[in-house]
This record gives C-alpha cells, sequence and structure tokens, in this order.
C-alpha cells in the first residue's frame, strides 16, 4: 500500500485531526518526514518491537566485501535490527535459506561477529557476502530500498495489504483524542480495531511458518 493511499485512509479516519492546516500536518517536505510520517514511524517501531519474526520484517542485503577487516553492519545494513544468517563468505559456504527457527551464525574461516560489526581475523576477502536479517524500517521507496520514514507518495509500506490495518488503527494510540462522548466512543472502538488486527497479524504469521515448516 503507497504513502498516499495510506494518507488518504488516515485523513479520512481521523479527518478532525489530520490533514493540511489540522493538528497533524500530513505534507510532505522531501526529505524531511512530516508531523504524520513521524507518527506512523511510531506504529512502525511498536510493530518492529515484538517479539516475531513477521514476513514484513525480514530482508536480504548484499554486502560487497572491499578487503577491509571490519564491516559496521548497523550502519550498512538499512534498519539492522536482529541477523538471521551470513553466507557467501566462504567458497561453497552457499546454502539454501534455512527457516529463521533453525538458522545460526556460527564463526567462519577467519571471521566471526562481535555485536554488529563482521570482523575478519584472517585475510580480509573480496566479492559479496548475503546477509538475512530482521529490519526495524517498515518503509520501502520504489526503489525496493528500505527507510524509516514516508516521504513520497510513491513510498510504500512493508506490510502486507492485510496486516496495513495494524498501521493504520495503531495511529489513534497517538491521537490527543478530544474529551467529549463521540470521540471517545470513537476512540474506543478505533483501539478495538487496532487489538483485533494485531492479533490476526500474530495468528496470520503463525500459521504462514507451520505452512512454511511443512514444505
Amino acid at each position: 500500500m503507497t504513502w498516499e493511499e495510506i494518507k488518504l485512509a488516515l485523513t479520512t479516519i481521523y479527518s478532525q485531526y489530520i490533514g493540511n492546516g489540522k493538528i497533524i500536518d500530513d505534507t510532505d517536505n522531501g526529505s524531511t518526514p512530516s508531523a504524520l510520517a513521524i507518527l506512523v514511524n511510531l506504529v512502525n517501531n511498536r510493530i518492529s518491537s515484538y517479539p516475531y519474526e513477521f514476513n514484513s520484517l525480514k530482508e536480504t542485503y548484499t554486502l560487497t566485501l572491499t578487503g577491509a577487516t571490519t564491516y559496521d553492519l548497523k550502519t550498512l545494513v538499512p534498519g539492522l535490527k536482529t541477523i538471521f544468517q551470513i553466507y557467501g563468505i566462504n567458497e561453497h559456504q552457499e546454502h539454501e535459506y534455512l527457516d529463521n527457527s533453525q538458522s545460526n551464525i556460527t564463526d567462519g574461516d577467519g571471521w566471526t561477529i562481535r555485536g554488529n560489526t563482521l570482523i575478519f581475523t584472517g585475510s580480509a576477502p573480496t566479492g559479496t557476502a548475503t546477509i538475512q536479517y530482521k529490519s526495524k524500517y517498515l518503509v520501502k521507496n520504489t526503489s525496493g530500498v528500505r527507510q524509516q520514514y514516508f516521504l513520497a507518495n510513491t513510498d510504500y509500506s512493508c506490510l502486507d495489504s492485510d496486516d496495513v490495518n495494524v498501521l493504520i488503527f495503531g495511529v489513534g494510540q497517538f491521537i490527543n483524542w478530544k474529551s467529549d462522548s463521540e470521540s471517545q466512543d470513537r476512540r474506543k472502538e478505533v483501539m478495538d480495531w487496532y487489538k483485533e488486527a494485531i492479533n490476526n497479524m500474530v495468528l496470520n504469521n503463525k500459521v504462514t511458518r507451520q505452512i512454511t515448516s511443512l514444505l
């Protein structure tokens, strides 16, 4: 779902609070995120903080090895949160993808990982290595690169279309709702929708993992 579509949904559901000239401005400013984009990022941060390996958070990064002895993966890999596995460093190390619950990072021949730094203790090779990891960024630009904020209408959410409601209704947690009874009833309704959406997301993820393990 694109940022343009998400903004339309948000300005419709929260019409009293979000929009140009409203409490929460949705005007994009190039490389500077709008107030709405910053708010949406809070929801994305909450999603990525859950102890689940949602498919939308899994990403692959190709690291170019230049002959250096150390690589700061936290800086190089967009939104790196957890590394699942690295392969391709050693000759013949290429192998089929393992389910995350089965994969482990182990020291290779002359290399290791300390914190989020890849360190070569022997001869430092050149070439490429593939990193499979959990990203805390849930936005991609048109080039498919993960980024922290929505910055352009063509940016899109990494969430599956069935899970975008988690983002839409999650925004309601951070709105300063009016105190009248109608607004408070609406707030409760949105919070109930959010709880239902996040529960469905967790259950769908579990089902997907179970099916994958049987294939």
